[in-house]
């Protein structure tokens, strides 16, 4: 007699403990036809005009408007940062002139140069506002700053225009503030300038004024703070968001 064998029948399997998986087990080759026919789906033609469509009408505008934003904001910034430095720069070097070239003999030319600066001031503080909300705090950002810049344009004006023997207390609180102004440059986070007003004082006082080295270094030191606070705002525009 032939020695009997184990069932292979599915009812002998399911009486072994064995779950039956020959109906629902997913064979290769089936497998393969779904990632086929995916893929000649993607491929019909009306898929990829579909998909292109997306692509044309909605990617592709976002796309060009994000760098036609990032475009017109790049060409505010050097716009405004090179009004700041065409309103400052001429009328500081027209104070160092008044001190370096005139001796403190006040020339039409200093009148003038403060004159354009008012004007010019005006529009950036215009612009700052409009383009740059973000920038309007009470304590920090480039349009209070460029408010207290203007103050101090004005300040350092009238400290030369004004004459130090006149019996006026205007030059004396001009002259406060500018030290107020050096006190809280940035500069002094690396070295406070060294400023000697009653050093200036004195110089403009003399009848016959001659070039002095001390007052020349005065200046420098004065101007610098100047210089260094616009490029502060400067930096602070470089750096915000700019309301399109």
């Amino acid at each position: 007699m032939r020695p009997a064998t184990p069932s292979t029948s599915k009812h002998a399997l399911l009486e072994n403990g064995h779950t039956d998986t020959s109906e629902t087990a997913l064979p290769p080759a089936a497998g393969h036809g779904r990632i086929r026919r995916l893929f000649s789906l993607a491929s019909h033609p009306l898929v990829l005009i579909a998909v292109g469509a997306v692509i044309s009408g909605i990617l592709v505008p976002s796309f060009t408007r994000g760098a036609q934003d990032h475009r017109q904001a790049l060409e505010i910034k050097s716009d405004l940062v090179r009004s700041m430095s065409e309103a400052a720069s001429p009328f500081l070097a027209a104070t160092l002139a008044n001190v370096l070239v005139y001796n403190g003999d006040v020339p039409r030319s200093y009148d003038i140069a403060y004159q354009s600066w008012i004007a010019k001031s005006s529009d950036v503080s215009t612009r700052l506002q409009t383009y740059f909300p973000d920038l309007q705090g009470y304590q920090e950002g480039a349009v209070p700053g460029w408010s207290t810049l203007a103050l101090r344009m004005r300040d350092l004006y009238y400290y030369f225009r004004i004459s130090p023997t006149a019996r006026s207390g205007t030059r004396s609180d001009y002259t406060s503030r500018l030290q107020r102004f050096l006190a809280d440059s940035p500069i002094c986070s690396v070295q406070c300038p060294a400023v000697d007003f009653k050093g200036i004082d004195r110089w403009l006082s003399r009848p016959h004024r001659a070039f002095d080295d001390a007052v020349n270094f005065y200046m420098e030191e004065l101007l610098q703070a100047f210089r260094v606070t616009l490029n502060d705002i400067v930096d602070s525009v470089l750096d915000a968001n700019v309301r399109l």
